[in-house]
């Protein structure tokens, strides 16, 4: 049970991190940051 926690929570911290890498991408071109997409949605 713990390891398939220890998987999940590392999966979890994957996916959060490719978005926040995706938002960076995305907003750049407009010269912003990825904390502004909170703002803007």
């Amino acid at each position: 049970m713990d390891k398939r926690f220890d998987t999940f929570t590392a999966l979890i911290q994957n996916i959060s991190r490719l978005i926040r890498k995706i938002k960076t991408a995305e907003v750049a071109e407009y010269k912003l940051r990825s904390s502004h997409v909170c703002c803007l949605y």
